[in-house]
């Protein structure tokens, strides 16, 4: 696998209240982490951000500038977050098998 230097979560306006109320991101992003540092792969610094240009339920995933992901969420649950950052790790293991 190749390293990644950036990854980027931007998001519409309806997804803010998933990250900001919510205390697991850290948990999970951490768990995320530790499963490809036992693979020796360094997973980055995810940045979040909101995005006034995606819609309101909208989502992406950028890999060093690259868009990967581009989704719409069709309704926020309590497993919003679980879902985008499981498609998230996804999404960084395929890039960096397509640019190893």
């Amino acid at each position: 696998m190749s390293e990644v230097a950036s990854i980027e979560l931007l998001f519409g306006a309806d997804i803010i209240p998933v990250f900001a109320e919510n205390d697991v991101y850290g948990e999970i992003i951490q768990g995320i982490r530790t499963g490809y540092r036992e693979q020796e792969v360094v997973f980055p610094i995810v940045h979040l951000r909101s995005d006034d240009d995606l819609s309101a339920r909208q989502y992406q995933v950028v890999i060093d500038g690259e868009r990967v992901v581009n989704e719409t969420i069709p309704q926020i649950t309590e497993g919003t977050m679980m879902e985008m950052l499981t498609k998230l790790s996804y999404a960084f293991c395929d890039y960096c098998n397509a640019h190893a």
